[in-house]
């Protein structure tokens, strides 16, 4: 989703100027990391419920996290600053420039009033490692039965926080704290499994529900956009992480042999799942690469070749690269060795 939306909306695209069909057409993409968001708090969450008794719970869990997410994003930062410079017209960033990326703050410069330079999409990576820094302290202090209150607390904050940032003229759609509310529905789904909910009779029929319900609320709030713009803002991401809270949670209620469940277990979608941290990294580079040196201006051609050059990346960066440090994690994490 986000690599077509980029294709599409990549301000130094060749095709920039003839696609404004296309780009309203893929719009939507750009929300795949919304759905990452939910995903990855459900994820995280139900593995720090499970595991919060255990000796070593922070020390573990921040290996296996460091493990998973260091290594290829400092690889891919010293590409773009130092390697890929030397091969191209592209310029090396004044160093202080580069400084948020190597601290996870390049998403927090305008409430820092600092600049930088770096990888764009990286913003959502300082947003997951903010929340792999905290998370697990609250988890570990507050009991499972409460996380749910203390998830519904984080939601009032939030909104607070989005109407107080827009009303003071400054962004949400990249801060932390206002984006922070489609993991926390992640991890309510987590306390919900918790509880035994999706056991429940009738826990699939709720699930639908809620998904189908945001969608007619989603569709008037970008009707009337213009008329309650702080109201869309401020709730926007919240009904969108519905959504794929519907969708997440629908699935994993749903018996594994539905025809669904079979689909997203095909061998190529697994493949693509596990190398999809390196999808998301090196798409940036391998547009950069298409759109300087190899365009064919076939549309759909330069965006399957743009697909294809990403998942060669990815491949190769899984296996002759993450992989090394991933079997550091011991051999005995065979689930969460590859989230």
């Amino acid at each position: 989703m986000v690599v077509v939306f980029h294709f599409f909306n990549d301000k130094n695209s060749a095709y920039l100027s003839n696609l404004v069909t296309y780009q309203k057409a893929t719009e939507f993409g750009q929300h795949g990391v919304s759905l990452f968001f939910v995903l990855s708090g459900f994820v995280i969450t139900r593995i720090l419920i499970k595991t919060r008794k255990e000796a070593g719970y922070f020390s573990n869990f921040y290996k296996k996290r460091a493990l998973r997410i260091f290594p290829l994003y400092y690889l891919f930062l010293f590409v773009i600053y130092f390697f890929f410079p030397l091969v191209s017209e592209a310029k090396t960033p004044e160093l202080k420039l580069q400084v948020p990326y190597y601290f996870y703050l390049q998403n927090l410069t305008e409430i820092l009033n600092i600049k930088s330079s770096g990888p764009g999409h990286f913003w959502s990576l300082a947003v997951e490692e903010h929340f792999y820094l905290l998370w697990p302290l609250a988890i570990y202090l507050i009991h499972p039965k409460n996380i749910g209150k203390f998830i519904g607390i984080c939601f009032l904050l939030i909104f607070v926080l989005k109407y107080f940032m827009l009303n003071n003229g400054l962004t949400i759609n990249y801060f932390t704290f206002t984006r922070v509310d489609q993991i926390m529905l992640g991890a309510y789904l987590a306390v919900l499994e918790y509880n035994d909910f999706f056991k429940k009779k009738g826990a699939l029929k709720k699930m639908v529900l809620i998904g189908l319900s945001v969608i007619p609320i989603g569709a008037l709030s970008y009707i009337f956009s213009t008329h309650f713009y702080y109201l869309k803002e401020m709730t926007k991401y919240s009904i969108l992480g519905l959504f794929f809270f519907s969708l997440i949670g629908s699935l994993v209620i749903m018996d594994k042999n539905n025809m669904v469940n079979r689909i997203l277990s095909a061998k190529i979608l697994q493949y693509l799942g596990r190398i999809s941290y390196g999808i998301y990294v090196w798409h940036a580079l391998a547009l950069t690469i298409l759109n300087r040196v190899f365009i064919l201006e076939i549309l759909f051609l330069d965006l399957m070749l743009t697909l294809c050059l990403t998942i060669v990346l990815a491949h190769l960066s899984y296996f002759y690269f993450e992989k090394f440090f991933l079997n550091l994690k011991g051999k005995n994490l065979s689930f969460q060795k590859n989230v």
